[in-house]
């Protein structure tokens, strides 16, 4: 596989985690207390999306309609996980509001998106600045704390292809990395929904 192969696999590898990143954080931001300290649901959650958004990168993919189907999962694991708790389930008009944030997450400067965005470059700068004798990741920026493993990984990997090359190549061959990774693929706009109120964790 080439370098440029490897890349596009971390860049749209990085592109769904961080749809899965924001996902996640405008459900903790909505829910709050009923579902925090939950980890178990968090992950469930993380997987389900991460399934469900599987091959966003293809062609022929509905991204709106993957969202559709993403939103209603989350809202009846939400759901499922609140009754079994004995805590009420969630009203129609707050689970219209967490369904409509969830289907604008994709949108252009979507402000959860944005956030995530720049807090996941953020931490790819940090391990990038790491000595290379450094054997623990940086710290997680705030609201990225849910997709840490996963993130890390990317992170461990975009390093070693930096890393090797730089060892072969002139130094300009980071800034190239940098800016290809960081690159925006278009992407299908879903409808119209509510921007997200996210205080970040």
């Amino acid at each position: 596989m080439t370098d440029e192969q490897r890349l596009k696999e971390l860049q749209r590898g990085l592109q769904l985690l961080q749809i899965v990143a924001a996902i996640l954080l405008i459900v903790h931001s909505a829910m709050g207390g009923p579902i925090s300290g939950l980890p178990a649901l968090t992950e469930r959650l993380k997987k389900m999306t991460s399934v469900l958004l599987e091959g966003m990168h293809s062609q022929n993919f509905n991204m709106p309609e993957a969202l559709e189907g993403v939103s209603a999962q989350i809202c009846s694991e939400l759901n499922k996980s609140l009754t079994e708790r004995d805590y009420p389930a969630l009203p129609p008009e707050l689970q219209a509001t967490l369904r409509g944030q969830i289907c604008s997450v994709t949108q252009e400067d979507n402000p959860v998106s944005s956030l995530i965005e720049e807090r996941v470059q953020l931490y790819f700068k940090s391990f990038l600045a790491m000595p290379s004798s450094h054997l623990t990741a940086p710290p997680t920026p705030g609201g990225l704390a849910m997709i840490q493993p996963e993130l890390a990984a990317l992170a461990a990997s975009f390093v070693s292809m930096v890393n090797f090359n730089k060892q072969v190549y002139m130094p300009f061959y980071v800034g190239i990395l940098k800016s290809l990774l960081f690159s925006v693929e278009p992407q299908s706009s879903p409808r119209e929904a509510p921007a997200a109120q996210v205080n970040p964790q």
